[in-house]
C-alpha cells in the first residue's frame, strides 16, 4: 500500500493475478460481480441474491480474500469528494524487455493510482491524480524521468462516466 499524504492511501496492483480466475466458479464470479457493485452489502443479502445460505456467501468471501481475488473493499468516491483534482491518463512506452522493475518504480511515485500493461504502440497506461495542473506536471516529469520509458502520452480526464451498474452519473451538461 502506498501512502498518500495524512489521509489518502491508494493500492498498488500489478497487472495479472495468476491462478485466480481458473479457481472461480459462477457463485465466486456472481458474488465478486455484486461485492464490485456494492461492498456494503450484508451477507444476508447477498444469500438472498445468489440463493444460497449466509455462511456460504461468508465462507465464499473469506476464501475469496485468502486466494487474492478480492484484495481489499473500498469506497468510489465521488467527483464531489475531491474538487480541483486533475485525473490524467498517461501512455508509456518502455524499452523493450521486462516491464515489472518500471511497474515497480511507478508503485513508488505518489500520485499514481494505477499502471495497467496494454497492448498496441504503448506498453502501459498509467491514472496519475494530483491536487493542481503543476503538481502533475511534477508527477509527469518523474515518470519521464524513469530510465525505461522512451515516450509518453498524456490525456488529461474531463469527466468520468460508467455504465453498465457502474456509480458514477453522467454529467448534465
Amino acid at each position: 500500500m502506498l501512502e498518500l499524504g495524512a489521509n489518502c492511501a491508494i493500492w498498488w496492483q500489478f497487472a495479472g493475478v495468476s491462478g485466480i480466475l481458473t479457481e472461480m466458479d459462477d457463485l465466486d464470479r456472481s458474488l465478486l460481480a455484486l461485492l464490485t457493485r456494492d461492498a456494503r452489502q450484508p451477507a444476508a443479502a447477498l444469500a438472498a441474491a445468489l440463493q444460497v445460505s449466509r455462511a456460504t456467501v461468508q465462507a465464499r468471501i473469506a476464501r475469496l480474500i485468502a486466494s487474492g481475488a478480492i484484495r481489499r473493499f473500498t469506497i468510489d468516491a465521488g467527483p464531489d469528494a475531491t474538487p480541483g483534482e486533475v485525473s490524467a491518463f498517461s501512455l508509456l512506452k518502455l524499452a523493450s524487455g521486462d516491464p515489472r522493475p518500471s511497474l515497480t518504480a511507478l508503485g513508488r511515485l505518489a500520485w499514481v493510482t494505477s499502471a495497467h500493461t496494454i497492448n498496441g504502440a504503448f506498453d502501459l497506461v498509467v491514472e496519475v491524480r494530483c491536487p493542481s495542473l503543476p503538481v502533475l506536471d511534477q508527477a509527469l516529469d518523474a515518470i519521464r524521468a524513469l530510465p525505461a520509458v522512451l515516450e509518453t502520452q498524456t490525456h488529461i480526464r474531463l469527466a468520468e462516466v460508467r455504465t453498465a451498474g457502474g456509480s458514477r452519473r453522467v454529467p448534465s451538461g
